[in-house]
């Protein structure tokens, strides 16, 4: 008697029995989702050979696990994908509403990819109209599907990946971003960047303008639009002045006011620069 005569069962195909242990009180959580060496599951082996006989029973069965991975982390979506099985991609999917469309094995490969890596385009296609992602890429060479099928020479498959995004940017453009899309884009904006920034990209102009009018109110605080007359403590910080006392040197002493004489600064705001107004001097003949 095999260990493990469910995996046994499912493996060859052996449909009677599969019935009696069906009919007796042997199948269980636990023993459903038994392994063999290589950590497989007995709906691991009948999906990778396509025995529809064997799968069909099973999707009424209470308790057994879709997405448990053998010791490579192969999934039996991933084996029925890669072999080519449709009708066992496509009874996994329909049958298991857990099941995890784009786990990943130990390498970071999908079902949708290891199917583009053997050219399966019938079970790609099911693949991409259920959800999986195509934009998902593995750890190996960080590839996606499509660029995967290219690179292993599967041009037809990586062209019924590119006839399934052409096709689903043509419905998106005709029909509109369904919600659920939408509500992920704009979550994922608002973390991305502020929404300032959003709106100035979105031509948002109530939130312009009132971007505008608070940096005009700041910036003016920080300059000032008064004139006002500058203290003997800033003057003697202002490049002119040090100027002015410098041509007063006694190298210079007829052509310029008397150093006791009062300089008048004034500082006016003519496009947010200060001009400093010096006294005119008279140079002699």
């Amino acid at each position: 008697m095999d260990e493990f005569p469910f995996v046994a069962a499912c493996r060859d195909d052996d449909v009677a029995a599969l019935v009696r242990l069906l009919s007796s009180e042997y199948l269980t959580p636990y023993t459903l989702n038994q392994t063999d060496k290589t950590g497989r599951t007995g709906l691991s082996h009948a999906s990778e050979q396509g025995f529809m006989d064997i799968l069909r029973p099973l999707g009424s069965l209470e308790g057994m696990d879709v997405n448990i991975p053998d010791n490579e982390g192969n999934t039996p979506l991933i084996f029925a994908a890669e072999a080519g099985q449709p009708e066992a991609v496509k009874f996994l999917i329909q049958n298991f509403p857990d099941i995890n469309i784009d786990q990943e094995n130990e390498n970071g490969l999908t079902a949708l990819i290891k199917a583009a890596i053997q050219g399966q385009s019938q079970t790609a296609s099911l693949l991409l109209e259920a959800g999986a992602s195509v934009l998902h890429k593995d750890k190996m060479r960080g590839m996606n599907a499509q660029e995967w099928a290219l690179y292993c020479g599967r041009k037809d498959c990586a062209d019924s990946i590119a006839k399934f995004l052409k096709t689903k940017k043509t419905w998106f453009k005709k029909h509109g971003t369904p919600p659920c899309i939408r509500q992920k884009q704009q979550h994922r904006q608002s973390i991305s960047e502020p929404d300032l920034i959003y709106a100035v990209k979105n031509n948002d102009r109530g939130l312009k303008v009132n971007f505008q009018q608070t940096f005009r109110r700041i910036f003016s605080r920080c300059t000032g639009n008064k004139k006002r007359e500058l203290t003997p403590n800033k003057q003697a910080f202002q490049p002119l002045v040090q100027a002015a006392r410098c041509a007063s040197s006694p190298l210079l002493p007829d052509i310029v006011s008397p150093p006791n004489s009062p300089m008048i600064f004034k500082r006016e705001c003519v496009n947010q620069r200060p001009i400093m107004i010096v006294p005119k001097v008279n140079i002699s003949p």
